[in-house]
């Protein structure tokens, strides 16, 4: 499969500018229709393939120089979460930009972080983003990993509260007996 180098550009909080990297990407990804993440399962398959070595790579770097604190309550953060927006429709300099958020160990404050993620993409979104070529906005896509087993391909969102995700009805039967805890106070 054909690659093309694309820089990855990861905000982090304690960082002095963004932590920015190059690595491969199937060279399908880079793609004119900012739409296709949205509009193509194959392409966001092959997209959230391409960067979850990535992200894992980058992990333990990103952790340390995010926020030692939770963004929903304050608490000490156990981990980050790392939210891709792709720009790979800017054929001259195509890139993703990576949100570096912390959270605690609570799902609810997980939870909340994703909502807040979620309605800042959606904002971005329905604004343009701010950042144009040749009238197309960026594409928006979040990658949401398994709750259970961590797998982020060909993942769906519970249909209740829209925040967390599963791979299959078996994980997601696994976790509600914890999940449903939650899922209410979610909800939208």
């Amino acid at each position: 499969m054909a690659t093309t180098p694309v820089r990855f550009e990861f905000d982090c909080l304690k960082a002095p500018e963004k932590l920015k990297f190059t690595h491969s990407v199937p060279s399908l990804l880079i793609n004119s229709s900012p739409q296709a993440p949205q509009t193509d399962p194959e392409y966001r398959s092959t997209f959230v393939s391409a960067v979850e070595p990535i992200f894992h790579e980058h992990y333990e770097l990103c952790r340390s120089l995010s926020s030692p604190t939770c963004q929903a309550c304050n608490k000490a953060s156990t981990k980050v979460l790392l939210t891709p927006m792709s720009w790979l429709h800017l054929m001259q300099d195509p890139f993703v930009n990576v949100w570096v958020s912390a959270v605690c160990a609570q799902e609810i404050c997980e939870g909340k972080v994703r909502m807040d993620i979620q309605d800042t993409m959606a904002l971005m979104s329905s604004q343009g983003g701010g950042v144009e070529e040749e009238g197309e906005v960026e594409s928006i896509m979040e990658v949401l990993p398994c709750k259970v087993c961590g797998k982020a391909v060909d993942t769906s969102k519970c249909k209740q509260c829209m925040v967390v995700a599963y791979c299959g009805k078996e994980h997601q039967r696994e976790d509600w007996k914890d999940h449903k805890k939650i899922c209410k106070l979610l909800k939208r």
